[in-house]
């Protein structure tokens, strides 16, 4: 982590096949989060559908980052790679071959 201080970053998240239950999304037993997001500047999820990960959403509010939802993978690739976090084919096809196959 020292190394990324003073850094913008970027997060990719792949959230398919997350379910959160409906008794932790509404529970009012939560922890707040803080976290320090001061340089991060994109966060893309890849999801189900478009509603995935409304629950996470109010730790989001102080953050000044709203994150980006796509449900295909190669547009998630290509905001990053416009955002200039990925800056070569060859990231973007390592990052394919993380993607599950299909049987």
């Amino acid at each position: 982590m020292q190394s990324m201080r003073g850094n913008t970053w970027a997060v990719l998240v792949d959230m398919r096949g997350w379910l959160v239950p409906k008794s932790v999304s509404t529970s009012p037993l939560k922890s707040d989060v803080t976290l320090d997001r001061r340089n991060q500047k994109l966060e893309c999820w890849i999801v189900d559908e478009l509603s995935q990960g409304d629950a996470l959403m109010p730790y989001f509010t102080q953050s000044g980052i709203v994150p980006e939802r796509f449900m295909d993978p190669q547009e998630a690739y290509s905001c990053l790679q416009n955002a200039g976090y990925i800056s070569s084919l060859d990231t973007i096809q390592a990052l394919r071959s993380l993607e599950p196959h299909s049987k």
